[in-house]
């Protein structure tokens, strides 16, 4: 009971903004804001979880940290060919990512 308690429940007085992130070990929400360390929060442009990487973004304790959005991106990182306006328009967006993702370990690193 102590083992499903940490890890799958978690206390809160209501869903909006009466979360405590902390009353759990399974959260990113409370994860992240013990990161102090340099942080990259990325979302995918076509996905839906935009919000919780602003959130996670946001509760990060590092003093270093970056969020970006890849534009025309899906949850896996592949271009959403039904949200192009123009054929081949997202197609770069595997690359896009990588590209920032190297660049931006390179300067820290």
């Amino acid at each position: 009971m102590i083992s499903f308690l940490s890890a799958n429940a978690i206390r809160a007085t209501n869903s909006l903004d009466g979360v405590d992130w902390g009353s759990s070990n399974a959260t990113v929400d409370g994860a992240v804001q013990k990161i102090s360390v340099p942080i990259l929060i990325s979302a995918m442009g076509t996905h839906t979880f935009i919000r919780d990487s602003e959130i996670y973004y946001e509760l990060a304790a590092s003093k270093d940290k970056d969020f970006i959005v890849i534009e025309g991106a899906t949850h896996n990182f592949a271009p959403c060919r039904e949200c192009e306006t123009t054929p081949g328009q997202y197609s770069n967006s595997v690359k896009n990512y990588f590209d920032y993702v190297a660049n931006w370990i390179n300067a820290r690193f």
